[in-house]
């Protein structure tokens, strides 16, 4: 019993030891997998272009932009929230609350 105990903690440790070394290799493997995704998934779809001019348009500031939020891709079956609400979610001088935006009294929701 004693030497199947030592065994265990020999196997711990060798495990304890190539652990930053797994940790580093599985954040790179990470980051290089989200980098992938952004790029193609703004890459696959046409832009909605009125609603990204006013996107551009309403940010206050350029850094808020990113590659992420500085457009809305068009779709054919989801409308934009222009459509639904009357403006754009973040328009100049309009509160837009969450249950709106989520649509969750809405007598035909959204994601329906």
């Amino acid at each position: 019993m004693m030497n199947r105990r030592k065994s265990k903690c020999a196997f711990v440790a060798k495990v304890q030891s190539l652990w930053p070394g797994l940790g580093l290799v599985a954040v790179a493997a990470l980051l290089l997998g989200l980098s992938g995704i952004s790029v193609n998934a703004q890459s696959d779809s046409p832009n909605d272009e009125g609603y990204t001019k006013k996107i551009r348009e309403y940010t206050t500031e350029p850094f808020f932009l990113t590659n992420l939020v500085d457009h809305l891709p068009a779709s054919a079956t989801v409308p934009t929230p222009e459509k639904i609400l009357g403006h754009i979610i973040g328009a100049p001088d309009v509160l837009t609350y969450s249950k709106d935006i989520t649509m969750t009294n809405s007598p035909r929701p959204l994601h329906a």
